[in-house]
């Protein structure tokens, strides 16, 4: 099986670079080489590369930016996604493509499960929503993830950002009534091999359609800054570890809302919750030495 990783240069595509030799003919391409907003690009690439399944890595993630960035948020989260599925669907091609938790609004007291009615709050979860009607009206073969509060060894994102404050600040504000459950990339990457590897097995994989990968335990950002900074001490990678407060999201106000209960369960069993404190652990030595020649 020959997959193509669009967006390969990202914090999740990276780490689908990673597993080469996971059995897969992984190929990579990043903007330089696809621009998904270019329709004739995105035919070029797929001719060159001829996959057997293509994977979506590419998006626009600058959540506060989006606001004022509205048009361009939805060059890449709606119309190149479109531009992708198209392809695909004329050549018959799987597509894998990655959402978010902000397609829901937060509002409900439980989990969020696959058959709960999106309504974002903000114009990424729009684009992300966009994105997904866009692919489930071209394809027929299609593996839509809803993942949330992403991190992992490439790329920005939270662990990384309290890592730097970590260097030169002993006490730090975090929203505490915001929830979900970190996900670690390689647990993201693990389930979407895992499923193609049991298709091309003959096994059962997942049927073509739009799941949530959940991840567990369910913490607020405080609870997550905590356990960062304890587990980085636990491991002797940080020797000072700052003072968490918790603070509600009105003393942290950003261009764009959050939802505070971004919880994500499935409903198929076949989907299991990812372990991201384990995660964690075997990516702090990882994340900190690239923080080293920042």
């Amino acid at each position: 099986m020959r997959i193509l990783v669009i967006g390969a240069n990202g914090q999740l595509g990276a780490e689908f670079m990673r597993h080469q030799n996971s059995g897969f003919q992984i190929d990579g391409v990043g903007r330089a080489e696809c621009d998904i907003c270019d329709l004739q690009e995105v035919q070029q690439c797929l001719n060159r590369y001829d996959p057997d399944v293509v994977i979506n890595c590419a998006a626009y993630t600058a959540v506060d930016a989006a606001e004022e960035n509205r048009e361009v948020c939805f060059a890449v989260n709606h119309d190149g996604v479109l531009n992708l599925a198209k392809c695909c669907a004329e050549r018959s091609i799987p597509l894998v493509h990655f959402s978010t938790d902000y397609v829901f609004d937060g509002q409900k007291e439980g989990v969020w499960y696959e058959d709960d009615t999106p309504n974002p709050i903000n114009c990424y979860g729009e684009s992300k929503l966009a994105g997904e009607d866009a692919i489930r009206k071209v394809c027929n073969q299609y593996l839509i993830f809803r993942i949330s509060w992403v991190f992992g060894q490439y790329g920005p994102n939270f662990v990384k950002t309290m890592l730097r404050l970590a260097k030169t600040r002993s006490e730090l504000n975090v929203v505490s009534d915001q929830y979900g459950g970190p996900t670690a990339t390689p647990c993201i990457v693990r389930a979407v091999l895992g499923s193609l590897a049991n298709s091309r097995s003959g096994e059962r994989g997942l049927a073509w359609g739009t799941y949530h990968l959940p991840s567990e335990p369910f913490v607020s950002w405080a609870q997550f800054a905590e356990f960062i900074f304890a587990k980085a001490q636990e491991l002797e990678l940080l020797s000072v570890v700052p003072q968490v407060h918790s603070i509600p999201t009105s003393e942290y106000p950003t261009p764009a809302k959050r939802p505070l209960n971004s919880r994500l369960g499935s409903g198929e069993q076949e989907v299991s919750a990812c372990d991201w404190q384990t995660a964690l652990g075997r990516l702090l030595p990882g994340i900190i030495h690239s923080l080293e020649g920042e």
